[in-house]
């Protein structure tokens, strides 16, 4: 069983970021969706269905959790390469299920941004519980996913009030991410820096450019390329 979104990409999910293994999506918990992985059973181990498999399902698919249940039973797919796929395409939790894990009440929770492994028990008189332990660790995976993403963004956001600086910084120093800089709206001076670094704006972020306003401070700005007085604060980058 793999937990996130589907292969679908539903609508609601905009915002996503990539890692070696595949897609990263930005809220885990909106929208979930659930993927049951059978590993197949060997000799001599009793045969295992996908109607089997399907009762981990049952407890994380009542109205109580806000899980969408899908079985993946196909028999010409390793399981491997299941993992691997729903790895790439950003599912955050994987439940794997074989022949005896049925045999004794046992799901292992495949965590994919930590490579962790739980083996968690469940029997008919657990199933609350289970469904509770799926959720909590989803919830636990969005709070490190969201501390590990700000991190980022804290880190590798660099405030510059010239242009040279900006080019310095990304090309000298190779630092890769966010550039915040004071900026005279202009179309034809975006275009140029676009041309020349590759930088393109990738938002306004309008907290800062509100406070700014608020205080006074914004009329004492300049732009950061042309040197006319500043219309906004924007965030420059590279698209890759």
């Amino acid at each position: 069983m793999s937990v996130g979104h589907s292969s679908s990409s539903p609508s609601h999910c905009t915002q996503k970021d990539t890692d070696k293994s595949g897609l990263v999506w930005e809220k885990v918990t909106d929208g979930l969706f659930a993927e049951v992985a059978p590993v197949p059973y060997s000799a001599p181990v009793s045969p295992f269905s996908h109607t089997s498999s399907s009762i981990f399902a049952t407890p994380v698919s009542q109205p109580q959790c806000p899980l969408r249940v899908h079985v993946d039973g196909r028999e010409h797919v390793r399981p491997g390469m299941k993992f691997y796929e729903w790895e790439e395409k950003g599912v955050p939790l994987r439940l794997e299920i074989g022949a005896k894990d049925l045999l004794h009440g046992r799901v292992t929770l495949a965590v994919r941004h930590s490579k962790e492994k739980h083996t968690v028990v469940y029997s008919s008189e657990n199933q609350a519980q289970f469904a509770e332990t799926v959720v909590g660790l989803l919830q636990t995976i969005q709070t490190e996913m969201y501390r590990k993403a700000k991190t980022r963004v804290q880190t590798q956001t660099y405030a510059v009030t010239t242009y040279a600086e900006m080019i310095d910084l990304a090309e000298k120093e190779g630092k890769t991410g966010w550039y915040l800089v004071p900026w005279h709206c202009d179309t034809e001076n975006e275009a140029k820096i676009k041309d020349d670094s590759k930088m393109t704006i990738r938002c306004y972020p309008w907290a800062i450019n509100d406070a700014l306003r608020t205080s006074g401070q914004m009329s004492q700005l300049t732009c950061f390329y042309s040197g006319r007085p500043a219309t906004h604060v924007a965030l420059f980058g590279r698209a890759f």
